[in-house]
């Protein structure tokens, strides 16, 4: 009766531990980046009460009479799958489509990694995420050299409010071609074209 009882108690206990994550799941849904978190189970022990035995040529064998002894908690795990996109007021916001993280860095040269991609650009024209850390990339150039292993910190050239500008990835670096300081009637179109390079 008593084992009866611990076994009830573990479905209880864990089960609070999956609402407490549910829980948790429900506080972030407006927390940019944030992935939720996914439980699973996992029974505890059985107690033999009947050994297995084997068959004989007259005999079928016997199979063992268990008892279990409640469940446990598993893990928990991030749902790493796509969510859905959503529109914001800034310039500098940015969403991953598919796979892949973006690589910030604190002030002390640690590397991070994370999906939320709430940035802006500090004093120093360095495009960071809320908690300051400088956004990273790699370094190439759009005569075709391809992109390197070096991190670079990503800074945001000064702009005029009005200035015109269009934006390719070419070899997988971004090429940015802007007109500066157009009159208010004027239509920038920019064509980018397919060149030999030797």
């Amino acid at each position: 009766m008593v084992k009866s009882l611990y076994s009830g108690v573990s479905g209880l206990k864990t089960h609070q531990s999956k609402m407490d994550v549910i829980g948790n799941n429900i506080a972030n849904v407006n927390t940019t980046g944030f992935k939720t978190g996914v439980v699973t189970f996992k029974d505890v022990y059985y107690q033999n009460k009947i050994n297995p035995s084997s068959g004989t040529s007259t005999l079928g064998g016997v199979n063992p009479a268990q008892v279990g002894y409640g469940v446990r908690l598993n893990s928990t795990v991030a749902n790493m799958t796509q969510s859905g996109f959503t529109y914001t007021d800034s310039k500098w916001d940015m969403a991953l489509d598919g796979e892949g993280f973006f690589q910030v860095m604190d002030g002390s040269g640690n590397i991070f990694y994370t999906r939320a991609g709430a940035f802006s650009v500090d004093a120093d024209g360095y495009l960071v995420n809320a908690s300051g850390y400088h956004v990273l990339g790699v370094t190439g150039d759009s005569n075709g050299v391809e992109p390197s292993s070096e991190a670079i910190r990503i800074i945001i050239p000064d702009t005029d409010a009005h200035a015109s500008s269009a934006t390719k990835m070419v070899n997988g670096t971004n090429v940015t071609l802007s007109m500066s300081a157009p009159s208010d009637n004027t239509d920038m179109t920019v064509t980018f074209n397919a060149a030999d390079y030797p």
